[in-house]
């Protein structure tokens, strides 16, 4: 449900406008909007605040401060920083700060900042290190063991090339020349790099060494590059040092993690209660600019929710010990409240399944109790079936575990245990525990029927049961539109839809009622009220028709497509129907296979497939039946969202 907002007007001595602001922050329920009649520089009764030089300064300085301290908080860890302002201590640091001078708070943020910069300076630092001899590494790590593997003589030397891995030819012309160049006392190791890329170690005597490297370097063959502080070293040195350098490195960077985690881990409670005291502070000074003043009162106006008005009135007599009034002001029938949805802990789960929508209107009703009482049992359903329902139970309770603390995780794994509630409620009425798997292996019986019979006489009649069910749940859902449709147009003074919402209505029980009579399904007694209804449905389009006369002559057009919006709910049939043969087909490919692993596997495959399909198609389909065919008879959007002046950290003093 909506909450009933009161627009109110605050009034208090000039010299009290700073503790008002703070005691209203605290309290955190007024909405509040601009006075439009007080303007800067306007001479009369009411002005705009100016804010001192000492006001001003401050408010830049607190600017200052936000922008290091968001900086600051964008380097603790994610883990940490989503349960920083749940923390026990983290109130008594907020009131501390809270309580201190902007010069106070300003030395501690920096202090705080520069250690957080000094943390990320050393970590880039070490960071940029890694990464300039990251292109060494996988070259290193190839080289080291045939390096360590072959044990240098004193006077031999090692080079190490790295060729195209494809290139065979290449390798055989590298070891015909080296044979050459060192009468045969060489030694040649390789080892693959990748796919693309192989390194090669040579060895030679180093009197080898001028007439090796020259052919190397000639033959367009790059040997292995290291930093030019190693590049006078013999190669099995400059690698072992290049292997020692990199995991000196990453030792270095993984205890400066350490100390910045214990850093932010004792600390980060400090940054967020710092950053939070100069946004809290900083509000205050924007919100001085919603204020109007005489030269001695001030004036604000704003939106409270009915229940929360005797308390902000009773916060503000108290601290000013009588001085401030607050009064309820008249709502002008033009003016748009803010919006507050309040529902319940039973239906606050379902507000998400309409955030794809502008929040309604103010004085409109809200759809949240709606979809949180008709959505879950379409869900089940179309789903229908025990096994499924159970599984799909499970996997929100995982959801709901690991969600933490996103809120919108947690509200949607109630709305999955509700509808996995109906799935299995659903499969009890329809017999189903993954298809006639239940029967087969425990004797499960329908407690009505079975949504689709394969077998028997009755087959047409399942089929005929379970369409009726889901046009009776349209004829039911849409006619519900209809009535909220006239609620809210009564309450919005749209007279003209009302009666048109009525038309509609008596003409949806015209064509019900005859048809009903028709079939043979309701007595004859029916035929008269069926007349009786069209009557009332030929004056009411008569009336719409003078009154009116494109809304009264489209009126039929209107009446045949409320006639489609019900027929659309057969989807929910069909969705079921799908979901029992694809269960049906599931047991079957099993049983066909012969061996009972194969059985299992081929089982379990496809009624995963059809528990998915079981899950997205029900979820699209039967929210698609709320927002185009039940929406749209009723819901009014455009509401504006109630945002209270508050703290954002949540502390009250």
């Amino acid at each position: 449900m909506i909450s009933r907002m009161n627009r109110i007007e605050i009034v208090g001595p000039l010299a009290l406008l700073d503790p008002v602001l703070l005691t209203v922050q605290n309290r955190g329920v007024l909405h509040i909007e601009e006075i439009p009649l007080a303007a800067y520089g306007e001479r009369g009764l009411l002005h705009r605040v100016s804010l001192s030089e000492e006001q001003l300064s401050e408010q830049r300085q607190l600017g200052e401060l936000l922008e290091i301290l968001g900086d600051s908080i964008s380097h603790i860890p994610e883990g940490l920083r989503a349960g920083v302002e749940r923390l026990p201590d983290y109130s008594e640091r907020y009131h501390s700060f809270e309580s201190q001078e902007v010069s106070a708070i300003a030395y501690a943020s920096r202090s705080m900042h520069a250690k957080v910069r000094s943390f990320a300076r050393r970590e880039r630092n070490i960071q940029d290190d890694i990464q300039s001899l990251a292109s060494y590494e996988d070259v290193v790590t190839t080289f080291t063991p045939l390096v360590v593997a072959h044990e240098r003589i004193e006077s031999y030397d090692f080079a190490g090339v790295v060729l195209d891995q494809k290139s065979r030819m290449s390798r055989s012309l590298l070891k015909e020349r080296l044979k050459a160049l060192t009468s045969g006392a060489f030694d040649y190791y390789e080892s693959s790099i990748s796919d693309r890329r192989i390194a090669v170690l040579i060895g030679y005597d180093r009197k080898f060494a001028e007439p090796v490297h020259a052919f190397l370097i000639d033959a367009g063959i790059g040997e292995m590059n290291v930093p030019r502080r190693l590049r006078g070293k013999p190669f099995d040195d400059a690698l072992a040092e290049l292997r020692r350098d990199i995991e000196e490195l990453r030792t270095r960077k993984a205890d400066l993690e350490a100390q910045s985690s214990s850093f932010y881990a004792e600390q980060g409670t400090t940054l967020v209660a710092l950053h939070n005291v100069c946004r809290d502070r900083y509000a205050r000074f924007e919100a001085v600019a919603t204020v109007a003043t005489t030269r001695y009162v001030f004036v604000l106006h704003g939106w409270v929710p009915g229940r929360e008005v005797d308390g902000l009135s009773a916060d503000l007599s108290l601290m000013s010990e009588g001085k401030v009034v607050v009064r309820s002001l008249r709502v002008g029938r033009s003016e748009r409240p803010p919006v507050q949805l309040n529902n319940s802990a039973l239906f606050k789960p379902f507000e998400p399944l309409i955030a794809l929508f502008p929040l309604p209107r103010y004085g409109s009703l809200d759809p949240t109790i709606y979809i949180g009482s008709i959505f879950p049992p379409i869900f089940g359903l179309m789903l229908g079936d025990i096994g499924y329902g159970v599984l799909v139970g499970l996997g929100a309770l995982i959801v709901r575990l690991l969600s933490g603390t996103r809120a919108m995780l947690r509200k949607l794994s109630i709305v999955a245990l509700w509808c996995a509630g109906f799935s299995v409620l659903f499969g009890f009425v329809f017999g189903e525990l993954f298809g006639e798997l239940g029967h087969k292996l425990i004797g499960l019986e329908p407690l009505w029927q079975p949504r689709f019979s394969f077998t028997g006489e009755h087959k047409a009649e399942t089929l005929l049961g379970y369409m009726a069910i889901a046009i009776a749940i349209g004829v039911f859902h849409v006619l519900l539109g209809l009535v909220l449709g006239i609620i809210n147009y009564h309450r919005s003074g749209e007279h003209h839809m009302v009666i048109e919402n009525i038309s509609k209505i008596t003409g949806v029980l015209v064509m019900l009622l005859f048809a009903g009579r028709l079939s043979e399904l309701l007595p004859a007694v029916f035929t008269h009220i069926g007349i009786a209804v069209l009557v009332v449905f030929v004056v009411l389009m008569i009336y719409q028709i003078m009154h009116r006369p494109l809304q009264g002559f489209m009126l039929p057009l209107e009446l045949v497509s409320t006639l489609g919006n019900i027929l659309s709910y057969v989807r929910i049939m069909a969705i079921g129907l799908v979901s029992v043969v694809l269960a049906f087909l599931a047991n079957m490919f099993g049983g066909m296979s012969g061996n009972i692993v194969l059985a299992v596997v081929i089982a379990v495959l496809v009624h995963a497939l059809n528990l998915a399909l079981g899950i997205v198609d029900p979820t699209i389909q039967g929210l698609r039946l709320h927002y185009v065919e039940f929406f749209s008879k009723f819901f009014v959007g455009g509401g504006k969202p109630y945002s209270p002046f508050r703290k954002i950290g949540g502390i009250t003093v």
